[in-house]
């Protein structure tokens, strides 16, 4: 979806999507990279010592963490609609804690 508004939106710029071998490049390809693969390794070490659900249930828990982070570090702003859908997670991984 976000692929069609940004076809929409930049339709008569076709240099916004030229990437190139520059800066623009070296920083999607490290964050594809090293901050999938430092969260796959946390994920890792995590499943083996406490177990796989432990990792599913605090899952949730990321889009809150990187909300707050944003806020923080980027100076974000976080609406309404962030807010309501983090807590409709949080209580999903609530009802997750209470079955098991």
């Amino acid at each position: 979806m976000s692929t069609g508004v940004a076809l929409v939106a930049e339709r008569a710029n076709t240099q916004a999507w030229v990437i190139g071998f520059d800066a623009r490049l070296f920083t999607a390809v490290y964050a594809g990279i090293v901050c999938s693969g430092v969260a796959y390794y946390v994920q890792g070490i995590v499943s083996k010592q406490r177990g796989p659900v432990f990792v599913t249930a605090f899952n949730p828990l990321c889009m809150i963490i990187t909300a707050v982070m944003g806020s923080i570090i980027l100076k974000e702003e976080i609406t309404l609609g962030s807010i309501y859908f983090s807590t409709k997670n949080v209580l999903c991984a609530t009802n997750i804690f209470v079955l098991l």
